[in-house]
């Protein structure tokens, strides 16, 4: 859709805006608390690590290659001398390997599997599943076992069109890592008998569909060609080596070329393995020969270390034991084992410094992986930007290090290399953001003139210890705004109101050509450095695509203008973008000193006249008028009114006034609440009880679709503070007067965390 020509106006009615600001001081306090917590839950939301060891959860499809030359010549299966497979192919060995790996992590990070074969056809033999228990293990090995088959040619569009599907399926979590390893050892031939334009026009499709799915959504491809035709059998292509390396290029994975099945298949299984955890890359060790006894050092910073260990002949058996002399046993505490007919994997939680002992049984040949994870590892916390980034605007990247206890640690060096979605990348320098903010760092990248996944890859060292961590963002066609007063680096007096307008964008130009049926909202805060919120205002609409309005500061010193766009297209599309200026305010405005004035003298009295009997009468029926009005001034403060206030979206509106009002999908409506299922006039709210004891009772104006309150069906409820009711698709928060009291009475001084100056929420 062409975003610019639907963009938004909505007029926010400004008297519906400024009863906001006219209520108590106690409600309003409790509005700008609310817009904290909504600015801090939603708005800046810092996006870390989901564990302690900062490993993120992983949601992979492993696409393995069954075509007759795999069986035939580059990994087919091992017979022993009885004729018995000892061995079905080091793709499914290593693919067993993979699941295990995932399934004795102990760092809290939550991992799905999905495996896909192919050939002439392709299918899913395990969907995408959690695979860290024990069935889960079992099921994936017997599937592998069971769909593994000689299948005939390579469909590759085919192949990769499912996996897409696949990890569409996954979670959405932005701290989910979604990605796709491709095992194959040919060309795109989707019949078996296919000529070679066939094969060119299959991989300029391979090259349009990794282009419009992949690259898009940030689905990072890793691709494994072992033994590659497709690499033998074109040399003319000098930009790639074949469409293997190109896939995992543009869309920021990683290419691997083995030779040998046996070996080199699995150091690049374990290579992917070690950065999508994110630990220090390390090649496999050589396999040795069993019976042997292998030694490691385990020092006293691990949260938790694995042994995988891969057996080249079956019967070996292992044993492994800790320096107290103990037996590891997969029933034992902080222990987790996964295992085939050729692999062992053990992960061990919080491991006892000193030296392990690895001893394996049996005759044949076997390889032993140790893999630490540090406690000292550090951790990044992003800032900004939030997921989606508008096209055009400049990228403003701030991010904070936590150790591993979550306290902010300055680095000897941090530097991020953003990869954009060409496949370039652009070094950027994270400078540290001040003195009084520890471990802070900030940097701008400036062109996001390209539409798609931008990858931020942290590099880092302290000490003798290293920090690497990989996030994307995902910049979209979409609005975006702009401050352009106040002025970045202008002083302003403090004794007068603050001026704000920001201006709509599109890509790098003003957005003035504005569809009506479009909505969004302007949001205006001034902040502390500490976070405090000082003032609140929606922005009103000027021509031009300015928003305009004013903020108060509360004494001198600096401030944050933040500025929230909220907008949603005719179509029902959504965003939000947030922009920030700091902004500094000191002094008193000067004052213009009138001049002095001559005093004049005065006229002389004049002398007094009788009053006129109309007068008289008028001034009577005055006071009979205004004893009317007493009393009704009396009834009417004896009414309930609306008390507390509406959570919708995030945005708090106070319930004032004594009249009922409504809710739904019409503009119309004092309280709008767009979302499936909301009928344009959906529900009441009205006051009953007294002045002193009001209380707000809501009900559905449609008996078909009444309302749900904390999930029940009801036609009218009183409400209670923290009711939480549903309309259509939408939750909406009641919260009660006596919330409110209760929040600006008890954030005092001493409610701030750790003597920062940031309160606790």
């Amino acid at each position: 859709m062409n975003v610019r020509a639907h963009i938004v106006a909505r007029h926010v009615s400004v008297a519906r805006h400024a009863s906001v600001a006219r209520h108590t001081r106690v409600a309003r306090y409790a509005i700008l608390i609310g817009v904290a917590l909504l600015y801090l839950c939603s708005t800046v939301s810092p996006v870390t690590s989901q564990t302690p060891t900062g490993i993120s959860g992983l949601d992979i499809v492993l696409v393995i290659d069954e075509s007759g030359s795999m069986w035939e010549g580059n990994d087919p299966q091992i017979k022993g001398d009885d004729g018995q497979v000892t061995n079905p192919g080091w793709r499914i060995v290593g693919a067993n390997l993979l699941a295990e790996w995932l399934g004795v992590d102990q760092s809290g990070a939550q991992h799905q599997l999905s495996v896909i074969m192919f050939g002439t056809d392709a299918k899913i033999v395990w969907p995408l599943q959690p695979i860290q228990d024990t069935s889960a293990q079992e099921g994936f090995h017997q599937a592998l076992s069971d769909a593994h088959t000689y299948l005939g040619a390579t469909d590759i569009l085919e192949v990769l069109r499912l996996a897409k599907g696949e990890l569409d399926k996954g979670r959405t979590d932005p701290n989910v890592k979604r990605i796709v390893i491709f095992l194959s050892d040919g060309k795109c031939e989707p019949k078996p008998v296919t000529t070679r334009a066939e094969t060119e026009q299959c991989n300029q499709d391979i090259r349009e569909l990794v282009q419009r799915e992949f690259v898009q959504a940030g689905y990072p491809i890793f691709t494994i060609a072992l033994t590659s035709d497709a690499f033998k059998q074109d040399p003319d292509n000098t930009i790639y080596k074949n469409v293997w390396q190109e896939m995992a290029v543009v869309t920021s994975g990683e290419y691997f070329e083995p030779v040998k099945a046996e070996r080199e298949l699995l150091d690049a299984y374990v290579s992917i393995l070690q950065r999508l955890f994110g630990l220090a890359i390390q090649n496999p060790p050589p396999p040795v020969d069993a019976p042997t006894e292998l030694t490691f050092d385990v020092p006293d910073n691990l949260l938790q270390v694995a042994f995988a260990i891969i057996k080249y002949q079956l019967g070996i058996q292992t044993i492994i034991t800790r320096p107290d002399g103990t037996v590891v046993q997969p029933g034992d505490s902080g222990v987790q084992y996964f295992g085939s007919p050729l692999t062992d994997s053990y992960g061990i939680s919080r491991p006892t410094p000193g030296k392990w002992t690895v001893k394996l049984t049996g005759r044949g040949k076997v390889s032993v992986i140790n893999i630490p994870y540090p406690k000292t590892r550090y951790l990044v916390e992003r800032l900004s930007p939030a997921a989606a980034h508008p096209q055009g605007k400049p990228m403003d990247i701030s991010v904070r290090v936590l150790d591993v206890d979550q306290q902010p640690k300055s680095l000897q060096e941090l530097s991020v290399a953003v990869g954009l979605p060409d496949g370039t990348s652009v070094p950027l320098p994270l400078n540290p953001a001040g003195a009084s903010s520890v471990g802070s760092y900030a940097g701008v990248l400036e062109d996001t003139h390209q539409l798609g996944t931008y990858v931020l890859n942290f590099d880092g060292k302290q000490d003798n210890t290293s920090l690497s961590d990989q996030q994307t963002i995902k910049v979209v066609a979409a609005p975006w705004i702009k401050i352009v007063e106040p002025v970045l680096g202008n002083p302003y007096p403090g004794d007068v109101p603050l001026l704000v307008q920001a201006q709509l964008m599109y890509n790098t130009a003003p957005l003035t050509d504005l569809n009506s049926k479009d909505q969004f909202e302007v949001i205006a805060r001034l902040v502390r450095p500490d976070g405090q919120v000082v003032d609140t205002q929606f922005l009103r609409l000027q021509s031009g695509g300015i928003f305009s309005g004013s903020l108060n500061a509360s004494g001198d010193g600096d401030y944050i203008v933040r500025t929230q766009l909220s907008y949603l297209s005719e179509s029902g599309e959504q965003f939000q973008d947030v922009s920030e200026l700091a902004v500094s305010v000191s002094g008193l405005a000067p004052t213009a000193v009138p001049p002095t004035a001559v005093p004049t003298p005065s006229p002389p009295p004049e002398p007094a006249k009788p009053l006129n009997p109309a007068v008289i009468a008028g001034i009577a029926g005055g006071l009979v008028v205004l004893a009317l009005l007493g009393l009704v001034i009396v009834w009417w403060r004896s009414k309930p009114a609306l008390v507390g206030s509406l959570e919708v979206e995030g945005v708090p509106y106070a319930l004032r006034g004594k009249r009922s009002i409504t809710l739904g999908a019409d503009p119309h409506n004092r309280i709008l609440v767009q979302g499936q299922g909301v009928l344009p006039r959906h529900a009441e709210l009205r006051p009953v009880g007294s002045g002193r004891n009001a209380q707000v009772i809501i009900r559905s104006l449609d008996r078909n679709n009444p309302v749900l309150v904390n999930g029940l069906e009801v036609p009218s409820h009183t409400l209670q503070d923290e009711d939480k009711i549903t309309v259509g698709d939408q939750t909406l928060t009641y919260s009660g007067p006596e919330r409110f009291d209760e929040l600006s009475s008890t954030l005092a001084d001493g409610d701030k965390a750790g003597g920062s100056g940031d309160w606790k929420f």
